[in-house]
């Protein structure tokens, strides 16, 4: 097992590789990485709410993906998600890898270990569903993207802190190696009441906007929409270089380049525009790796980014997540 790289959480499979770039790590064909607690959330500098406990489990026992009941058909990717948990029945393909029970939300599943917390595993179904259906009308808002995401078999992984992956079947046998793009956090950085600006504004961390931002680039914009590829050439690789240049996001400290960069860039100016960032303290906290934390600021200092952001075309989200879907 390839030992995990120091605060990054992607691992990719592509045309049946493994690939390693930046701080990207492999285990078998799964994207795994969890490392020390990143600066993410759930959006805003305020706690969000908890989206109401659903009244019940649901135990499914039919198959129609290589993945069992937790797998996304095209089918399920175009139903409203509902945040009822299923649970993974003992005949499943993923049953005896690690994984308790899971969520959908449009073209994502997170999959979840026993000890994350239900309400926990809600929160991060409801944030993947407001970006994806960002006007919340029960549809999701591109269908290109929302494919695409079915197509690489995109996935959270959702673990517990303390024992993370040491309870999984990694054998070369396992089930789990049909994973595709995957993202993993876990519990002790997923709070639903928590946020982004966390200790700097006297809350709770929660990496979630973070992470599934990630996931959504990785496995959906960057085949749905090839200019907010991480994959230099590529609009917003051309954007960041010049950011670069005017010393307005610096990567390197984290030991993040080529892919990661792009990546962690999008995350950055996306969540800016949105008002994820603008809090004081959260500005100078980051402004070692990104200056452009406000709206404005990204207008003004890297319109080229600005404009991609805000392009139609691309179906990004224009409103911040909360945690409450609908």
């Amino acid at each position: 097992m390839t030992k995990r790289v120091k605060s990054r959480r992607v691992i990719q499979q592509k045309d049946g590789e493994l690939q390693r770039k930046g701080k990207y790590i492999c285990v078998g064909t799964v994207l795994l990485g969890l490392a020390g607690v990143a600066c993410g959330g759930n959006g805003g500098v305020g706690p969000s709410p908890v989206v109401p406990t659903a009244a019940a489990t649901s135990v499914v026992t039919t198959v129609e993906h290589e993945l069992g009941v937790c797998g996304v058909t095209t089918l399920d990717s175009m139903q409203t998600p509902t945040f009822v948990p299923t649970v993974i029945p003992d005949t499943d393909p993923m049953s005896g890898v690690g994984w308790h029970y899971c969520m959908k939300a449009f073209g994502v599943s997170m999959w979840a270990v026993e000890k994350f917390p239900e309400s926990s595993l809600r929160h991060v179904a409801a944030i993947t569903a407001e970006l994806l259906d960002n006007n919340e009308d029960g549809v999701v808002d591109d269908p290109a993207l929302n494919a695409e995401l079915v197509n690489n078999y995109a996935a959270m992984y959702l673990v517990d802190q303390v024992d993370k992956f040491t309870q999984f079947d990694m054998s070369d046998s396992s089930n789990i190696h049909r994973f595709k793009i995957t993202i993993a956090q876990h519990s002790g950085e997923t709070d639903p009441l928590g946020s982004l600006c966390a200790e700097h504004c006297g809350q709770p961390n929660d990496v979630t906007l973070e992470e599934v931002l990630h996931l959504i680039q990785t496995a959906g914009y960057a085949f749905a929409h090839p200019d907010l590829s991480m994959e230099s050439p590529s609009l917003l690789t051309d954007a960041m270089a010049v950011a670069q240049a005017n010393g307005d996001y610096d990567s390197d400290g984290n030991n993040c380049f080529g892919t990661c960069a792009g990546i962690e860039y999008l995350y950055w100016g996306l969540t800016s525009v949105l008002g994820a960032q603008g809090a004081p303290g959260r500005c100078a906290a980051i402004s070692s790796e990104w200056k452009l934390c406000t709206r404005e600021k990204v207008e003004a200092g890297n319109p080229t980014l600005y404009a991609l952001l805000t392009d139609p075309l691309y179906y990004l989200p224009t409103r911040l997540p909360d945690g409450r879907y609908r």
